[in-house]
């Protein structure tokens, strides 16, 4: 009977240190004799104070392609544009390419239609999802716009009036990824802080983060590379919103 307390003492005193730090083992990996092991960052070091019961904490959805250390600065998801689908009666091949949102983008289906035909070239009237226009793309040009840039390229057939193109934007299913400045899909705003280490290289991944209402170090968190002050400002402003404040010298 002693013995089961004992185990039972030891594998309770477990569950409540992974409860309390999930960095603390997770992404653990053998370290070989000779190296030089950088201990990373523990929840203990990124966080001053939090909501109770973890309320502070969301189990989040990291983006595949990445490798996620405790304390990196998170965006999160919501949109990506697809890849433009040329109507089945085009009487022109041409493609388009180079599709890229523009900041104030609009969830839905844009279209392009060929308003004006001419050789190797043509005219198409770009809508976005509410039917508003937002130009003329030129073939051949890139088209830039507040919601949306292309470049619809001309290929072996001409394009004739009518032939068109659709481009869906969609929401997105609210991944996270590192923030990225240049980004216009919402990773581009900081939305939290990684806790523990999550490794998406292959595959979308589970992952813990402080999202709301926290006081976090600023020493634990870990920027984009080359960020300036004036962006970091801007992030830490996102943060705030969100009830986040960062301690400087803590």
């Amino acid at each position: 009977m002693r013995k089961l307390y004992l185990f039972l003492t030891l594998l309770i005193a477990f569950a409540i240190s992974q409860i309390l730090d999930p960095a603390a083992s997770a992404g653990m990996a053998a370290i070989a004799i000779g190296s030089t092991f950088t201990e990373p960052n523990y929840a203990a070091d990124i966080i001053l104070d939090e909501e109770e019961v973890r309320a502070s904490r969301e189990q989040v959805t990291v983006l595949h392609g990445q490798v996620l250390v405790p304390g990196t600065v998170i965006g999160k998801l919501i949109a990506a544009a697809q890849a433009a689908a040329a109507a089945s009666g085009n009487a022109g091949n041409g493609t388009v390419t180079g599709v890229s949102l523009s900041s104030d983008f609009k969830v839905g289906v844009y279209a392009f239609s060929c308003s004006a035909a001419a050789s190797n070239g043509g005219t198409f009237k770009v809508e976005d999802p509410d039917g508003d226009i937002l130009g003329d793309a030129t073939v051949g040009a890139g088209f830039t716009s507040p919601q949306i840039n292309f470049t619809i390229n001309d290929g072996t057939n001409d394009f004739h009036v009518g032939d068109s193109f659709t481009l869906a934007v969609n929401a997105a299913d609210g991944q996270v990824k590192a923030l990225d400045l240049s980004a216009v899909n919402g990773s581009q705003r900081a939305y939290g802080a990684m806790i523990a280490p999550a490794d998406a290289t292959a595959a979308d991944v589970p992952g813990v983060a402080v999202t709301n209402r926290a006081v976090l170090k600023e020493s634990g968190l870990v920027w984009p590379a080359g960020i300036t002050d004036t962006q970091k400002a801007a992030a830490l402003a996102q943060l705030k919103e969100k009830f986040i404040t960062v301690r400087k010298g803590a």
